[in-house]
């Protein structure tokens, strides 16, 4: 084959490629400049402007529990997280908690707190999400109440198994900052989606 023939094969198989290219990335025909971004960011995880709702087994506890103790006594935990993406990768979001014990001696847990994470995809279905913050819980008991602040690190890695969920597990490390000094490290899991 002539040096002229092969070079133009190869030019014409890098056109098709790039207008192919072109034509997955264009908006949808009739969409408005102010859908492209959602349209983007719908692509992977940690794009600007997704909303991602998760639960994990950080912050001191499982994030939903439901116990039945023999002799009537039950507890109750509850710890959703919501993040949003700031931008690309970079996330800010917090969690609220509520954990209930009845009984005799029953007890009352409120938790909130603020953290920001970052992104980093390994390869097309795992990526790497350590957050980092601070988390402030309340416990209300019959005759007294306690209140303890804490930081708090955790850094799974995700394996998104279907389009918007994923489940993840990977280390994490709480600093007990007021209410007691304590330090707790260990392998926690998070479950989640996102929007």
């Amino acid at each position: 084959m002539k040096l002229s023939t092969r070079l133009s094969l190869i030019a014409a198989l890098l056109f098709t490629s790039a207008t192919a290219r072109a034509q997955e990335d264009a908006p949808f025909a009739g969409s408005t400049a102010t859908t492209a971004p959602m349209a983007a960011s719908a692509g992977h995880f940690g794009g600007p402007g997704q909303w991602v709702l998760s639960m994990a087994t950080t912050t001191g506890s499982s994030s939903f529990f439901l116990h039945k103790v023999s002799g009537g006594s039950w507890v109750l935990n509850l710890q959703p997280a919501l993040d949003y993406f700031i931008a690309d990768r970079i996330s800010v979001g917090g969690l609220v908690g509520v954990t209930h014990a009845s009984g005799d001696e029953g007890t009352t847990t409120v938790s909130v707190g603020a953290r920001a994470g970052f992104h980093l995809a390994v390869v097309d279905r795992i990526g790497l999400w350590p957050t980092a913050g601070i988390f402030v819980s309340h416990t209300s008991l019959p005759h007294d109440s306690n209140t303890a602040s804490q930081l708090a690190i955790f850094a799974p890695f995700l394996y998104h198994a279907a389009p918007h969920v994923f489940v993840g597990a990977g280390p994490s490390f709480q600093y007990g900052l007021s209410g007691g000094d304590y330090k707790q490290y260990g392998l926690d899991l998070i479950i989640g989606g996102w929007l």
